[in-house]
């Protein structure tokens, strides 16, 4: 939608109120019309820089926060699908550092699932079309949409999975506009890849732990190399609260299988809730669908959008957010997402193979940011960090409680915070993550 569109216009140049002037109707139909048509080509828009000015100019709009979250509720109504089937079409799509054509590959199940909501499956590699041909027969039986997204001429260059931001936003940025376009659960999206694409889900899910209630890679593992900050085995914590079935030959590459075998181990020792390797004895680089009901785990696997307890890990600086708890700062000092192994060459020569493996993925967790917060009551946080310099919460009105303060205690320091609502935090939320089981209204910092 146009911000030339006559609603948008109206919106955009209101004045604000002066005190004679009646305060707007809370349900006033044009006020609410208005607000829906600027949400609207706020979330049309794939540039994420173009998004935050639409946030602005809304924000600085004088609507209420409750028409705000009207409007939501409006654009989040689900419309059935217009087609059904496969098809193909070029999508404007973010790569973290512009807006490319994109290739993606839609499969739409005959039969929406009575709620209205599908539950989808996003997925890449080197052909997109590849997730539609792994997950076509599922998403009939249950009711599920497909989008498998193509890498962009450079990517597919590579000639493999290049562990690169653009790689990761590109799935982010397909997620975000099936969301938009296709009356999606939030709380039932996949990633699923194989060899390549294997890879790409692993290292997606672990860097972006709270938007996927299930992970399926094929073929692919977690990276455990340090160097061009390819290791994300030391963030698999991240993810020990996501449903993981990994499918994998047992005859295919030696680094990859101990790789594998590696971090499960280490998810077990998280106490991970329901992960999974499932190995195939006599097969190499393939693998098999024996084994599990995948209609039921689909229908079955979904995502708590309120978790009481929540851990996020990260090796770089900048923000890093899990649900309602986010790092905005690390010791830059401390966290490192490349080093250089350092180990007297007399020790390094005593160890075998797996103890120097083992080595590095201590020495990659060493320089890891961890944060752990948990939500004991309305109003009241308790969080843990190591590494990490700040912090924010995101709080949706169920977590405020009645007192106009927050109080967190913050590796055993108490901290109160007032409350103040405010609606860019409500719109720049749901515009960039199109969630409406999730609305934070409140960003409460913490150093």
């Amino acid at each position: 939608m146009s911000l030339h569109h006559p609603f948008v216009a109206a919106l955009l140049a209101a004045a604000p109120l002066s005190p004679q002037d009646p305060e707007p109707a809370r349900n006033q139909p044009s006020t609410l019309e208005s607000s829906v048509v600027a949400l609207r080509a706020a979330l049309e828009e794939p540039n994420p820089n173009e998004r935050a000015r639409h946030v602005e100019r809304m924000a600085g709009s004088d609507v209420p926060l409750e028409i705000w979250k009207e409007a939501i509720a409006e654009v989040s109504r689900p419309v059935k699908p217009e087609r059904t089937g496969s098809w193909s079409e070029e999508w404007s799509l973010w790569d973290g550092a512009q807006v490319v054509q994109t290739w993606v590959h839609l499969y739409a199940p005959r039969n929406v699932p009575d709620s209205g909501l599908m539950p989808l499956v996003v997925g890449g590699g080197n052909n997109g079309s590849a997730v539609i041909g792994h997950h076509q027969g599922t998403s009939e039986e249950i009711g599920m949409m497909i989008v498998g997204v193509d890498p962009t001429e450079e990517l597919f260059a590579f000639g493999g999975y290049g562990f690169t931001e653009a790689e990761r936003q590109l799935q982010l940025s397909a997620l975000r506009e099936a969301k938009r376009r296709f009356p999606i659960d939030s709380n039932r999206v996949f990633h699923s890849g194989h060899s390549r694409g294997g890879h790409l889900t692993w290292d997606v899910g672990l860097r972006n732990p709270d938007q996927f209630a299930g992970l399926l890679p094929m073929t692919g593992g977690p990276r455990l190399t340090v160097q061009r900050g390819q290791n994300n085995m030391r963030l698999l914590e991240n993810v020990a609260h996501i449903s993981v079935r990994d499918l994998q030959g047992s005859l295919d590459d030696p680094l990859l299988l101990y790789n594998l075998r590696l971090s499960f181990e280490k998810l077990r020792d998280l106490g991970a809730r329901d992960a999974q390797l499932i190995e195939f004895p006599h097969l190499g680089h393939v693998w098999s669908w024996e084994g599990v009901d995948w209609p039921q785990w689909f229908s079955e696997t979904q995502r708590e959008p309120l978790p009481v307890n929540v851990v996020r890990l990260t090796d770089r600086p900048g923000a890093a957010r899990s649900f309602w708890l986010q790092i905005d700062s690390v010791n830059s000092r401390k966290v490192k997402a490349s080093f250089k192994i350092s180990v007297a060459a007399s020790r390094w020569q005593t160890m075998d193979d797996n103890a120097r493996r083992r080595y590095v993925a201590s020495a990659a967790e060493e320089r890891t940011a961890r944060l752990s917060g948990r939500f004991v009551e309305p109003g009241q946080f308790e969080v843990e960090g190591e590494h990490v310099r700040s912090f924010s919460l995101l709080l949706s009105e169920e977590m405020l409680g009645q007192e106009e303060k927050i109080r967190v205690r913050w590796n055993g320091r108490r901290k109160a915070r007032s409350i103040e609502r405010d609606v860019r935090v409500l719109l720049g939320d749901f515009v960039e993550r199109i969630d409406p089981t999730f609305l934070p209204v409140v960003q409460i910092s913490v150093r």
